[in-house]
């Protein structure tokens, strides 16, 4: 298990609201009112997964009080879908010809972390991450090592995915988002595929302790399409961290796929402590283990002093540990 070794002086995150009591299919990102942070004219133009990027990233230097971050590293599984989408539907409805480059610029991966730099006014080293489930963990590590060069800086490091109809029905057809709605905090037992979702989640990354409300002091970050295996893996680390029910949290991304709460079932039991379902209010995407770290971070259990956050999205794990 790494030591990152980064705490974290303030989180923002942009995600669905609350548990909803009846079946669904998905969750969408609760929005906050973006006057004052993002120009109306500037606004209209901006896909979702801009404008929740740009959200919680001012949420989170707003909680700091931090106007110009000294670096930018963002995460992101599948990008600006919503402008990748309008600009493939004009490639062909236009036959190749008279296409503006707008649509193709906005649409790329690194668009959140460059409208966030100039929203901000930020002109230092702007790196994006999309490493499917493990991209927001690829941006952390990153930072990790920007800090290591330069540990007088701080990082506004985060993850951002959007839920458009069209990735919606694509997952669905895949098997990775259920056909048949169920309630996100109680799954029926022939429930098949997860409860989609979208976010953001950001964090103020630093090498010094001084304020911090807490420091990243292990991930675990590895790939395995057998989850008893994967969890196998897991519960040895959590052995050797000497992680207990009583001064310890655990949080788990039970993403309410049957074919892998079973397994996940017999972990909890075995745990013998209360744990965190945290997916059930988020919902299922790539990086939904941003705006989990940021609610852990700022909703941290009483009592506990250490939360142990488990994820996976496919066959990407990670394992985290978070310490005051």
């Amino acid at each position: 298990m790494l030591n990152p070794g980064l705490y974290v002086h303030s989180a923002g995150f942009i995600a669905p609201a609350a548990i909803p009591a009846e079946a669904v299919l998905r969750l969408s990102a609760s929005e906050p009112d973006y006057a004052g942070i993002i120009p109306p004219m500037q606004l209209r133009r901006m896909s979702k997964a801009v404008r929740m990027g740009i959200g919680a990233a001012h949420a989170c230097l707003q909680e700091a009080g931090l106007l110009v971050p000294d670096a930018i590293v963002v995460g992101t599984t599948m990008g600006c879908l919503q402008d990748t989408e309008v600009f493939l539907k004009k490639l062909v409805t236009q036959e190749e010809r008279m296409l503006t480059p707008t649509a193709f610029i906005q649409s790329t991966h690194n668009t959140v972390a460059g409208q966030i730099a100039l929203v901000t006014g930020c002109h230092g080293c702007n790196t994006t991450i999309s490493q499917h489930g493990h991209s927001f963990e690829g941006a952390v590590m990153s930072a990790a090592l920007y800090l290591g060069e330069t540990p007088r800086h701080t990082v506004l490091c985060g993850a951002v995915d959007e839920l458009t109809d069209t990735s919606f029905h694509l997952h669905q057809r895949a098997g990775v988002y259920a056909s048949e709605a169920y309630a996100p905090d109680a799954p029926g037992s022939e429930a098949h595929g997860a409860i989609a979702g979208e976010g953001a989640g950001f964090l103020l990354l630093n090498k010094e302790s001084t304020g911090a409300k807490a420091l990243i002091a292990g991930l675990l970050v590895f790939s395995e399409k057998d989850i008893s295996k994967a969890l196998l893996q897991i519960q040895d680390c959590l052995t050797d961290g000497k992680a207990i029910p009583d001064t310890d949290a655990l949080w788990f991304g039970v993403s309410g796929d049957i074919s892998h709460d079973a397994v996940y079932q017999e972990f909890q039991q075995s745990w013998n402590g209360d744990t965190v379902l945290f997916k059930a209010q988020t919902g299922e995407w790539g990086t939904a283990i941003a705006p989990a770290i940021c609610r852990a971070i700022t909703h941290w259990p009483e009592g506990k002093d250490r939360i142990w956050i488990v994820n996976h999205y496919a066959r990407d794990w990670s394992l985290w540990l978070l310490t005051r």
